[in-house]
C-alpha cells in the first residue's frame, strides 16, 4: 500500500502502542495489589482448621502453661518497705 506506514514507522502509532502497554501493566499491577491479600480456601479446609482448634481446646496439653518466673532483689525498695511494714504487725500478733 502506498502512503501507509507500519506501526513501527509511525511515531504516533508507536507512542499509542507504548502507552497502551504501560496502561495495561499499570492495571495489572493494581489488580495484583488488590488481590494479593485475599485468599480462598476450599470448604473442606475450613472444617479441618475448625477441627484442629476444637481438638486443641479439648486436650489438656496446652491447659497449664508456665507464664512467668518473677524475681526481685532483697534490696529492692518495695521489698524493704513491705518487710518494715510487716514487722510491727507480727510483733502485735505474737504479743497477743
Amino acid at each position: 500500500m502506498i502512503g501507509v506506514k507500519t506501526v513501527t514507522e509511525d511515531s504516533q502509532m508507536a507512542h499509542s502502542a507504548h502507552a497502551t502497554r504501560l496502561q495495561s501493566d499499570r492495571e495489572y499491577r493494581k489488580g495484583y495489589e488488590d488481590a494479593k491479600t485475599r485468599y480462598s480456601t476450599s470448604l473442606d479446609m475450613l472444617n479441618l482448621t475448625h477441627a484442629k482448634k476444637a481438638q486443641e481446646l479439648a486436650t489438656d496439653t496446652n491447659y497449664k502453661t508456665f507464664l512467668h518466673d518473677y524475681t526481685c532483689l532483697p534490696s529492692d525498695m518495695k521489698v524493704v518497705v513491705g518487710q518494715k511494714s510487716l514487722q510491727p504487725a507480727e510483733r502485735e500478733q505474737i504479743q497477743v
